[in-house]
């Protein structure tokens, strides 16, 4: 039973989904903007970086915060469901999150983007460098793809889209699963 107005909010599917659709509009926003806005935003914040970058790094944010959220809104939605008292993970864990999620094993490239957006959201999206070199290292070799060369001396990788489509593919598995538990449970 829950007691607070917190712990009501903490668990609720739909804040957690809003809080998705939000991020994921955002996202959508700065991947999508024109050359000409982009030129005028600059223009009007006085930003002295480049654009290019700074909206593909908030694109990313955005669009790991809403995957994540999706996933713990699925999640929200099962505990409610089966009435549970487990609560939602407090973790930025994307793979594992997919898997409490109870969503299909994807392809290793989206199982891959899938850790790449967890390391965006513990630490490349924010900071200059993780805590330690030790997690730098680490996350490196958990987010590189396979080399197109294994045999080779000096290993080349090909890098992994993580653009809009392979993003809204992955975000549409786990939304199309929310909205299907909903109608199953009768709740639309």
């Amino acid at each position: 039973m829950l007691k607070s107005t917190f712990e009501w909010r903490e668990r609720a599917p739909l804040h957690f989904l809003a809080r998705a659709e939000n991020a994921k509009f955002c996202a959508y926003t700065l991947f999508h903007i024109t050359e000409e806005t982009r030129q005028n935003l600059k223009n009007e914040a006085r930003y002295c970086g480049t654009t290019d970058i700074g909206l593909y790094e908030g694109y990313l944010r955005e669009a790991c915060l809403s995957v994540e959220l999706i996933l713990k809104a699925i999640i929200a939605l099962r505990i409610e469901i089966e009435n549970s008292d487990f609560g939602i993970p407090k973790n930025h864990i994307i793979p594992k999150l997919w898997a409490e999620a109870k969503l299909p094993k994807l392809d290793k490239p989206d199982q891959l983007r899938l850790r790449i957006f967890q390391e965006i959201l513990e630490w490349s999206g924010r900071y200059a460098t993780p805590k330690t070199e030790e997690k730098f290292l680490k996350d490196l070799e958990e987010t590189r793809p396979p080399p197109v060369n294994p045999d080779g001396d000096h290993k080349m990788y090909e890098p992994i889209s993580l653009g809009w489509e392979h993003y809204d593919r992955i975000y549409c598995i786990a939304q199309r699963h929310f909205n299907e538990m909903q109608l199953q449970k009768g709740y639309f």
